[in-house]
């Protein structure tokens, strides 16, 4: 069983992270007595000093009321014109945001406070906010950017010698590498972050780092050092009261004296993780802790107690509405059930593990859209800046013109002015509406390639995981056949039956990845994929397709391919749903470096003018494919004579 340190340690690192940026915040404001109060009574700058000081106080237990404290603290550090005070307030804004787990927003706010920070010389400000966005970025993954952030934060730490945040930084690089599985690189960077934490008296960052090199020697194998820095890791958190960083050193130690077969204190290593966690009242650590113990007790061989821990486990993984505990407890069920051959059990709770793991990866896509999504309106943002400054620009040389000309040169003057700058404008909207529908077309591109990479993913885990389990399972069950008496009919029509049911699985399984991304593409090309295409939908329906392919080069790129094959999938949908048609040719015709694509049909017919009103995707997925090819697409049709459509693609 894997370790505990997985579950928590991109938690537990963004926590204390924010602490320290909280500690440097406090350090700066001082705290008084019934603050609230004082709100009224006090000047703007004493006002604004105390906003940022209730966002801080705030922050971990009241995320909402936080965030309402920091607005109040942009409104009035812009109403003081104070760029320094704007700076701190973007700032806590964003700590609130990233606490919440609202990484877009968070990032937005940092950016805007780092750029202020800059502006104002406030370099210590600057490489904290640096620091807080390496975390965002590195608990999302993208572990490039959190690099850049960090190792800028670093270099502005060197620079002021500041012990603590240089401590924070090196911890937090020696992460990536641990991500990475660069151990070496990974323990370095620990014990660098461990000589800075020394020096600082920080008491939650040591506890912090004694952890990390636990683990990571735990990582190499040499397990008496990983418990050394464990057990001291548990004694600064004892002295501290983190009851929290205790549960993780507990569930670690235990892991390592399960591995290396010394149950009786693993088992006490995980009641102590237990008990706290209980005693805390949380699901999640609960839930955490019992796989852990679930483990253990696979390794003594009480499979009573071990089914047991994983199925309360399950109960509260879903209490804390956690998909990564349900989805580890529902693994090791399913192999419980799978090693006790209880074969329906181990297949529910395997199904249930695929599903879960759809929905996170789903999660993690939706994740890296919003993160595009949001770098688009922020340079949108930026691109109407700098249109607004161009335009503030051209407003005070005319004023100038109007000063110095006299009176019968300004009027022809100004005449000329105001056509130039009428034209300019006019290019100026159209070449910043390009750019948006470029940068349309980039964010369409980005989702189609998620979307395809998706499909393929489910496609193969459908394939490789259920379908394997499926076969596996109707192995097992013809075994039986030999061993059923003649006598007994119920029960080979039951067998009969149950190996009916484990056919139409296999058959659905597959329908469902061939639809997701038929392995035809891959394996026989463009045409091959349409021709098995074309075969499927003539086998189902009462429609004769006529497929034709001229001089279509056999090498085309997979995203031209793949393109191509979802437009043409899409038009016979819309055909056998919508069109009612006998009969319908489509002709792939490559002439040059064009591709032709012709699809008819003598249905129905309907009027091409409510396809820009078309509330469905079928038509909206064909265009935004066409537009994305920088292709052409031509729609004719009329009631009673069919539909034809021509697309014009470059290859």
């Amino acid at each position: 069983m894997k370790h505990f340190q997985y579950l928590h340690l991109k938690q537990m690192f963004l926590i204390i992270s924010l602490i320290i940026c909280a500690n440097f915040i406090h350090a700066q404001i001082p705290v008084k007595d019934s603050i609230e109060n004082e709100l009224l009574h006090s000047s703007d700058s004493i006002r604004l000093n105390l906003l940022l000081n209730l966002t801080m106080k705030n922050w971990s237990n009241q995320p909402d009321k936080a965030l309402q404290y920091a607005y109040r603290a942009i409104r009035q550090a812009k109403s003081n014109h104070s760029d320094l005070g704007l700076a701190k307030a973007f700032n806590v804004c964003g700590i609130v945001y990233d606490f919440k787990s609202q990484n877009d927003s968070a990032i937005a706010y940092y950016n805007k406070a780092v750029k202020l920070a800059e502006k104002v010389h406030n370099i210590k400000l600057q490489a904290g906010i640096l620091n807080n966005i390496g975390l965002i970025y590195w608990n999302i993954g993208f572990l490039d950017s959190a690099s850049q952030s960090y190792m800028k934060a670093m270099k502005i730490f060197e620079q002021l010698l500041d012990t603590q945040d240089l401590g924070n930084v090196h911890n937090n690089i020696g992460l990536i590498y641990w991500e990475l599985k660069e151990y070496e690189t990974a323990k370095e960077e620990f014990k660098s972050a461990l000589k800075y934490r020394l020096a600082s008296g920080d008491e939650h960052g040591l506890g912090a780092t004694y952890t990390n090199l636990g683990l990571i020697y735990s990582d190499l194998g040499y397990k008496d050092s990983a418990l050394f820095y464990l057990r001291g890791s548990e004694s600064i958190k004892k002295k501290i009261n983190d009851r929290y960083g205790l549960i993780m050193v507990y569930n670690n130690i235990g892991t390592i004296y399960n591995d290396t077969k010394d149950l009786q204190n693993a088992k006490k290593s995980f009641l102590q993780s237990y008990k706290l966690s209980d005693s805390l009242g949380s699901s999640y650590y609960k839930a955490s802790t019992l796989i852990n113990i679930s483990g253990l007790w696979s390794q003594s061989k009480d499979t009573a107690r071990q089914i047991e821990s994983l199925e309360q486990a399950l109960v509260f993984a879903d209490s804390a509405h956690s998909l990564k505990l349900m989805k580890k407890a529902r693994h090791y069920m399913g192999l419980y059930y799978q090693n006790h051959g209880n074969i329906n059990k181990a297949y529910n709770n395997l199904k249930q593990e695929v599903l879960i793991k759809d929905s996170l990866s789903q999660i993690g896509v939706e994740q890296q859209l919003t993160q595009l999504n949001n770098q688009f309106k922020i340079e949108r943002y930026q691109a109407q800046l700098k249109y607004t400054a161009l335009q503030q620009t051209n407003r005070e040389r005319i004023k100038r013109l109007i000063m110095l000309g006299v009176i019968g040169l300004l009027l022809f003057s100004l005449v000329i002015v105001i056509v130039i700058y009428s034209r300019y404008r006019v290019k100026k909207k159209a070449e910043l509406e390009k750019a948006y529908r470029d940068l349309d077309k980039i964010r369409f591109r980005s989702v189609i390639e998620t979307q395809e990479k998706e499909r393929k993913r489910i496609a193969r885990e459908l394939h490789d995981g259920i379908g394997q389990l499926l076969s596996t399972a109707k192995l097992n069950m013809a075994s039986l056949e030999g061993h059923i008496p003649q006598s007994e009919p119920e029960e080979y029509r039951l067998y009969e039956t149950s190996i009916k049911l484990i056919d139409d699985a296999c058959t659905e399984v597959r329908n469902v990845s061939h639809n997701m991304m038929p392995i035809a593409l891959t394996q026989k090309g463009l045409e091959g994929a349409l021709k098995d295409l074309v075969l499927q939908y003539s086998n189902s329906n009462k429609l004769i397709i006529n497929l034709k392919f001229f001089n279509l080069d056999s090498h085309l790129n997979e995203a031209l391919e793949i393109c191509l094959y979802r437009i043409v999938q899409e038009s016979i949908s819309n055909i056998v749903k919508h069109s009612s048609a006998h009969k319908a040719d489509i002709q792939i015709n490559q002439i040059g470096r064009s591709i032709h694509l012709l699809i008819r049909d003598d249905g129905k017919g309907f009027d091409t003018s409510i396809i820009k009103k078309a509330e469905g995707i079928g038509w909206n997925n064909i265009y935004s494919r066409v537009s994305l090819l920088n292709g052409i697409i031509n729609v004719q049709s009329s009631k009673n004579n069919g539909t034809e459509v021509n697309i014009k693609i470059a290859a």
